[in-house]
């Protein structure tokens, strides 16, 4: 009985300390959960506001970083970044006419035939590729040299461009052809028109004072089918030792023929030739002809100076 006692006595001892046991870990667990609802800022994972706080932070920075690079980094327009990619062609002068406002053309008289030469310079403006091109002439009086090649990146050529006994007033374009663009080049051929002419100039339409100097004057008019004003000259061409001794004045101007309405008006002007005593009645040649354009000036400018010898 006694054992039974003591047994049931260590039995009931058992089972109480099992249930404080029990009861104190389960305040230790409600404790736990006690602390961890009062301090939820001290756990690793965070809280939703905290994390979309930061996300926010983020996002503005990341923000603020793009801004400034796309302030700091240069941008180039597809205009100025197309020649690098294409080849593309250009010309120099980009056209040829009277006014004079290039100076692509030169004149050799010859004593008398004003043959004019014009260089056009033709380039390549792309930086990376090369380029072919032709070049085609709307009048077949002209003579142009090369029509064909291919440019380097940023290599140019020199194109001439010549007469062939094309008669003024006229006009003619120049195309030159690249694979991604075209270039016309206008060419216009005025001219003038001079009286008296070759043919009916003599000592008869000039004056003659009491020491044996003679005074001629000639009008210099635009063609009336000129479409632009006009630049002329003129010069004693037949020798070095006529042209020094006898005057023009002015040796060179621009002429025009205006329309008004119906009316048209002609901006002529007028060259005094003065040939000295000293040179006489010796032949000297004198042409006034159009000038900074591509064109042959008519046969009909070239004045014949001569008068009749004093019989001794």
């Amino acid at each position: 009985m006694a054992k039974a006692t003591k047994g049931l006595a260590t039995k009931n001892h058992n089972s109480m300390m099992g249930v404080n046991d029990h009861m104190q870990h389960a305040n230790y667990e409600a404790s736990n959960r006690q602390h961890v609802y009062r301090t939820p800022g001290r756990q690793s994972g965070g809280s939703p506001k905290r994390k979309l706080l930061l996300l926010g932070t983020c996002a503005l920075i990341a923000g603020l970083a793009l801004g400034l690079f796309a302030l700091v980094s240069p941008t180039t327009p597809a205009s100025a970044a197309s020649p690098n990619n294409r080849g593309l062609l250009s010309s120099n002068p980009s056209t040829l006419d009277n006014l004079g406002t290039n100076q692509a053309c030169g004149t050799d008289t010859h004593g008398g035939a004003a043959y004019v030469s014009c260089i056009i310079t033709l380039k390549n403006t792309s930086n990376r590729n090369s380029v072919k091109w032709t070049a085609s002439l709307s009048n077949t009086h002209w003579q142009l040299n090369p029509r064909s090649g291919k440019l380097a990146p940023n290599a140019s050529v020199k194109v001439y461009l010549s007469e062939g006994g094309l008669a003024c007033p006229d006009s003619s374009t120049i195309t030159f052809s690249g694979p991604f663009n075209t270039i016309k080049v206008p060419v216009i051929c005025n001219d003038i028109v001079v009286t008296p002419n070759k043919f009916n100039f003599s000592s008869k339409s000039c004056s003659k004072d009491n020491r044996s100097n003679w005074s001629c004057i000639v009008r210099v008019s635009a063609d009336p089918k000129d479409s632009e004003p006009v630049q002329w000259k003129a010069e004693v061409t037949s020798s070095p030792a006529a042209a020094k001794a006898i005057k023009l004045f002015p040796a060179n101007g621009t002429v025009s023929v205006e329309k008004r309405g119906r009316v048209t008006v002609d901006h002529s002007q007028f060259v005094k030739i003065s040939i000295p005593a000293s040179w006489g009645c010796k032949n000297a040649t004198i042409f006034i002809f159009a000038s900074g354009t591509p064109q042959i000036s008519r046969f009909e400018n070239v004045l014949t100076w001569s008068c009749p010898r004093a019989p001794r």
